[in-house]
Order: structure tokens, then sequence, then C-alpha cells
């Protein structure tokens, strides 16, 4: 029995490091070949969209006036726009196409896969038509993602997830290069797991979360990257709730997925700095553990990581004032009523939905780690408490006993009071 264990472990490790390698080498693929095109080919509306964030920079824009003058948790991130302009115009012709993307004009620390789409659009659009096209696929993504959570989970969880995004400052996202990967990552795996989930084989699931790690950490440059983990997670959990998963089983299947991700996200950086070492022949270790250190460690902004989580809450829960949280606040009304007369009276249907919320915490160790970078960047990292927002409505949603509101709804079509109104799945 020990020896089938041990085999059976050893294969799965066998699994989750061919699925590794085979990933970093896309990666490493996909970026040389869209490197390969000449600069001439994107100069022209490279120029101008740096223009163009410049001239709204001047006209403090990036400081949120979407919503009002300095509103934070509106702001575009044109700055980090700007620099993803950068990047993808190649500094030194001389360098082979991979050293060039590698090496992405000294900012060698991340992977800037986002290089991957941006370079080639920048071939045929500049700046305002690729917000546009970002419009069209991001809020073609979220409406699917409802469609398919209103389907498979019901109207409650549908409505749960609208809200969230609202709070979010969702008209924002697609405006900004920068906030789109985290959210497009997110809402896709979302929608394979809705679609798709529980799948063949369970155990394959750590294996997913660990791709949505490597995935998001080749996108991203550190903006609110758990997001990636938790949304999944979560609605993975709530899935599991419905068929009566019990509460270690919830336990073990958040830890496994979240250490699968942890394992991804830092290995898929890891092989990052190793790989820019060997190719440009240079120790990149230095200022990757300077940077380490100004974001978790240092505080030339920050006050504390208490600071750090209070700063971020604001932004998320109390900027706008109770009124305009008017919706979300009646939802959260709602559901405890629901709660209260439709609770599942065993006490073991909730174990899972505590799962949930301690899942619902994991944005704020997040700002607690990282605690400078979650300071001074608040106006963005702010929205890693979607996690929160989401995790709490879905927590309390599956403590109520859905089936005992059909059946009231049921009797009240029969009398002619209520219109019809079907199970979920």
């Amino acid at each position: 029995m020990m020896r089938f264990g041990i085999k059976n472990m050893t294969k799965r490790m066998m699994k989750y490091a061919a699925c590794y390698l085979i990933m970093i080498f896309v990666f490493v693929v996909l970026l040389t070949l869209v490197y390969m095109i000449p600069n001439e080919k994107i100069e022209y509306h490279r120029e101008y969209s740096i223009y163009t964030l410049s001239a709204i920079e001047e006209t403090w824009e990036s400081f949120g006036n979407m919503f009002g003058l300095h509103s934070q948790p509106g702001m575009m991130d044109n700055t980090t726009d700007r620099i993803m302009m950068t990047e993808a115009l190649i500094s030194d012709e001389s360098m082979s196409a991979l050293e060039a993307a590698v090496y992405m004009n000294g900012y060698t620390r991340y992977w800037h896969g986002y290089q991957v789409f941006l370079r080639p659009l920048l071939v045929v659009y500049q700046l305002h038509q690729i917000r546009y096209l970002n419009m069209f696929v991001f809020f073609g993504v979220f409406c699917l993602v409802l469609f398919a959570l209103k389907k498979r989970t019901g109207m409650l969880s549908a409505i749960a997830f609208f809200l969230t995004m609202v709070c979010a400052y969702i008209v924002v996202i697609p405006m900004s290069m920068q906030y789109m990967p985290v959210f497009m990552v997110t809402m896709l795996a979302m929608l394979l797991i809705l679609l798709r989930y529980p799948f063949c084989k369970r155990e394959n699931l750590p294996l997913l979360f660990m791709i949505i790690g490597m995935t998001i950490n080749f996108l991203d440059l550190l903006t609110t990257p758990i997001v990636t983990l938790c949304m999944p997670l979560l609605m993975c959990l709530y899935l599991e709730e419905k068929n009566g998963l019990k509460g270690l089983e919830a336990v073990k299947i958040a830890l496994g997925c979240s250490v699968a991700w942890s394992m991804g996200y830092s290995l898929c950086w890891l092989a990052k700095w190793v790989l820019s070492s060997i190719v440009l022949k240079k120790n990149i270790f230095g200022e990757v553990t300077g940077k380490v250190q100004t974001w978790a460690i240092e505080r030339d902004h920050s006050e504390s990581r208490v600071g750090s989580v209070i700063r971020n809450f604001n932004d998320y829960f109390t900027f706008h004032g109770i009124r305009t949280m008017v919706f979300p606040l009646l939802f959260l009304a709602l559901l405890m009523v629901c709660i209260l007369l439709f609770r599942y009276k065993e006490k073991s249907r909730w174990a899972c939905s505590g799962v949930m919320l301690a899942i619902s915490l994991y944005p704020y160790i997040w700002y607690a780690v990282l605690m400078e970078h979650s300071w001074l960047h608040h106006w963005f990292t702010f929205r890693a408490q979607s996690v929160t927002h989401f995790g709490v409505y879905l927590a309390m949603i599956g403590m109520i006993d859905q089936n005992k509101i059909c059946v009231i709804a049921e009797a009240l079509q029969k009398k002619g009071r209520c219109p019809n109104i079907s199970k979920s799945e």
C-alpha cells in the first residue's frame, strides 16, 4: 500500500513538473515570436499612444476624473500603461529576439507577457482603439460569466458577482491595459469551472490552479493577482457546497489549490529570473532582492501593515459612503433575511461557507505581506477586496436552502400570486 502511494505521488509530481516546463517553454516561445516583429511595424501607433497618454496625464485624467477630481478608486493607471507601451519597443536592435524579450529594456524582473497581445495589436491599432477592443472582449466575457452563473447556480450568485464587479469600478478595468490581465484570467477561469466542473479527475483541480498562477505571473505587473486564486476557488467551493461537501474536504480543496497556485506563481517568477540571468549573462537577483525588500519590508511611505490594510479597506468600502453602497447593502440585507427564514437546519452544511469566509480574508494577508506596495498603490490594489465582497455573498447564499424558496414560490404560483420561477440546477 505504501509503495502504491509513493508511486502515485511520484506520478502526480511528474505531471506537475511536466506541465510547469511546458508552460515556461510556451511563454519563452511566445515572447520571442512577438519580439521578432520589427520596431518600424509598431513605432507609429506606439508613439501616438504614448503622446495620448502624456496628454491625458497633463489634464489630470489619470487621477480619476472619470468619477470626480482625485477619485482614487476610479483612477486609470495611465502611468503603467505608458510603461507598457515603452517596453514594446526594442531599445537595442542589436539584440536577438530572445534577448530583447528577456531584457525588456532593463525592466527584467517581470515576464511582461502582455506584450504577446500588445505588440501585434500595435501593428494595426493605437491606444484608443485598443481600449475599445478591450471593452468588447471584457464585457463580453463578463456577460458570459453572469449567464453561466445564473444557469448553473441561480440568480442570487449572479447578482452577487454583478454587484461585486460594479463596486470594483468595472468600467475602469478595460480602459487600463494594466488592469485587464487579472480580471480576464479570473473570469475565464470561472467560466471554465462553471462549464466543466467537476472535472473527470478531481485530483487535477490543483493542477488547474497552478496553471492559473503561472499564467497571471506571466501576464501581470503585480496588480491584484490574488484575485485569480480566490474567485475561481470560491466558485469551486460553492459548487461543491451545493452537493453537500463536508468541512474537512472543503479545507483540503482550499489548501491544495492555494498551495498549487502559490507554487505556480512563485516558481514561474523564479524561472524568469534564472532565464534572464542565463540569456543576458547578468545576475538580476540583486535587483529582485532590492524590490522585495522595498515592497514588503521598508517603510518609505506606509505607516504599518495594519495601516496598509485599512487604507485599502477604505478605498473599497467607505470612500463613497453608505448612500452609494445602497444596492450592495440592500442585497446583503436580503441575504440575511433569507438566512433567517430559509437557512439549512444542519449546521454541517455551513462548514463550506466557513471556508469561503476564510478565503475572503486572503486579500488582507496580501496587503500585510506586501505592505509598502499595497500602501503606495492602494488606488488599484483595493480591488483585491472584490474577493472579500464576493466571498461573503457566496458564503451567505450557501447557508440558504434555496429549495425552500422554490417550494414557497411554486405554492404562490399555483395560487396565481407570482410568476413562474424555475429551480437552478
